[in-house]
């Protein structure tokens, strides 16, 4: 199962490319050109005493027969995510947008091989840590010694 986050910034990423072949898992023998590969990666970290932050990286990868064509796809992914303020809306489970988005902080495009570039999109979000509910004493006694 794809997480509500990640899966709304792979839905926005799909209707602007138009490219109709997606990969999530391991490239297969002879995947299809053009194409998206997906794979996903985070790193947590404390942020405050009460939250830790979540920071959710993307390293999709464009497959296009010639080089020029994924710089093309990559940048109208970059162009139109950036005309929006880099927010992605949140979708629910049935697609339909939420009142809640994510903005990506980072934007990264760079060559791999020939007809292959990459793009690393870069969020950070906040989690409250779970709480629990501490334990009541009734009665309590201290070993003090006088001296």
């Amino acid at each position: 199962m794809m997480e509500q986050m990640v899966a709304s910034v792979i839905s926005k990423i799909i209707k602007i490319s138009c490219i109709e072949s997606w990969y999530f898992q391991e490239l297969p023998e002879g995947f299809k050109y053009p194409s998206l590969y997906f794979p996903i990666e985070c790193i947590t970290k404390d942020d405050t005493l009460d939250t830790y932050i979540v920071c959710y990286m993307i390293f999709m990868k464009i497959f296009q027969l010639h080089t020029y064509e994924a710089n093309e796809t990559a940048f109208k992914i970059i162009h139109e995510l950036n005309r929006h303020k880099n927010k992605i809306e949140i979708l629910n489970e049935d697609g339909a947008t939420t009142d809640s988005y994510i903005r990506l902080s980072e934007m990264k495009m760079s060559k791999l091989d020939e007809g292959v570039v990459q793009l690393q999109l870069t969020w950070n979000t906040p989690f409250l840590f779970e709480t629990m509910e501490p334990i009541k004493v009734q009665n309590f006694t201290f070993n003090l010694l006088k001296k």
